[in-house]
């Protein structure tokens, strides 16, 4: 996903921290922002703050932004700067997913981007960008 692609996500998910709720809350803005595909769709996800318990949070105003509690997972995670074009991340996203099974290792999911960097004022060489590949880890 880039730029062009994810604005109007983020535009929704920013809507609502910044007070487009029930109680017009404003609540802190987290990094990394997570991106990701799901079938034909583009998804993005915000982490919200720890001082925040799941039963606290305010309900969106905007029907398309919907909060969930996710569990904990393992991910292996390849870490990169600069631009994250569809076709960078693409190509990064297999090279991790060669590193992984090379490891012996299997993949659970499909990978997200996770970006740290605002893209409109951060200089494109001190951006930092993630990979995120999920992975099966059981401890025994």
């Amino acid at each position: 996903m880039n730029y062009g692609e994810s604005a109007r996500p983020f535009r929704r998910i920013a809507g609502y921290i910044f007070g487009g709720n029930e109680r017009q809350q404003s609540i802190a803005m987290t990094a990394p922002v997570h991106m990701w595909q799901s079938g034909e769709e583009s998804l993005m996800a915000f982490t919200m703050p720890s001082e925040h318990k799941m039963k606290d949070l305010p309900k969106p105003n905007d029907s398309g932004v919907e909060l969930l509690h996710v569990e904990g997972e393992v991910f292996a995670v390849l870490k990169f700067s600069g631009l994250s074009r569809p076709g960078k991340s693409l190509r990064l996203q297999e090279k991790l997913r060669k590193l992984v099974e090379a490891e012996g290792l299997t993949t659970s999911g499909n990978a997200k981007l996770a970006v740290y960097d605002n893209p409109m004022s951060t200089l494109p060489f001190l951006r930092r960008n993630e990979i995120h590949l999920p992975i099966e880890w059981n401890v025994s």
